[in-house]
């Protein structure tokens, strides 16, 4: 993940959005491209199980703050 900031410019270089229904759409849509960078489109979707719950919690910490900027 990568963010910055220029002045009050805001630039997210990863998804804030992303949902276990999107991760697994994204991989059955392309799961060579998975394959290429090393990555089994099962082996995505148990990561996202396990990684969504926290990413989320920093997405919500992230976007209050930027709204109260």
């Amino acid at each position: 993940m990568q963010a910055f900031r220029v002045g009050r410019a805001y630039g997210l270089l990863f998804h804030l959005e992303a949902t276990l229904h999107s991760v697994a759409a994204m991989s059955r849509a392309f799961p060579d491209d998975l394959r290429r960078g090393g990555l089994e489109p099962e082996q995505l979707l148990d990561e996202a199980r396990a990684r969504l719950p926290q990413i989320h919690g920093h997405a919500r910490t992230f976007l209050r703050a930027l709204l109260a900027a």
